[in-house]
């Protein structure tokens, strides 16, 4: 007999092309689940409201609304680091 489990919570962070491909296989698992999308640009909002998730402009915005259990960073490396 299988556990049910709770999907993973996952947020993207980056709305470019990488950002998209992680958001798309994300959706396409079953046993995650997209629960945010962080990205300070207009296309980052589009695609947050076209997957029905909150958007928010920063990781800092993110962290203070809500604790998703990981997040994809696709973003170019240098703005992995947060000050």
């Amino acid at each position: 007999m299988r556990l049910m489990t709770a999907p993973v919570k996952i947020a993207v962070a980056g709305a470019g092309l990488i950002g998209k491909r992680h958001i798309e296989h994300v959706m396409a698992e079953s046993s995650t689940q997209l629960v945010a999308v962080v990205d300070p640009s207009p296309v980052g909002r589009a695609l947050a409201e076209k997957h029905g998730v909150p958007w928010h402009q920063d990781f800092a915005a993110l962290v203070a609304k809500d604790k998703p259990d990981g997040v994809i960073f696709a973003t170019p490396n240098q703005m992995h680091v947060i000050n």
